[in-house]
């Protein structure tokens, strides 16, 4: 699923889906060059990303 990367830090970035979910992942799952507000593909079915969470804002 393809996602925009809405904030990171040092260890972890989170992604608003298109679905509208928000997903908090591991920097390291993710290009070593991505910014704040590129468009990155998570494979969801994929099992290495189970540590990974959703997030509830609201």
């Amino acid at each position: 699923m393809k996602g925009k990367v809405i904030d990171k830090n040092l260890t972890e970035a989170y992604i608003a889906l298109e679905n509208g979910d928000t997903m908090d992942i591991s920097i390291t799952r993710l290009p070593k060059d991505v910014k704040l507000g590129d468009t990155v593909d998570i494979p969801i079915n994929n099992p290495t990303i189970t540590n990974d969470r959703f997030v509830d804002f609201f």
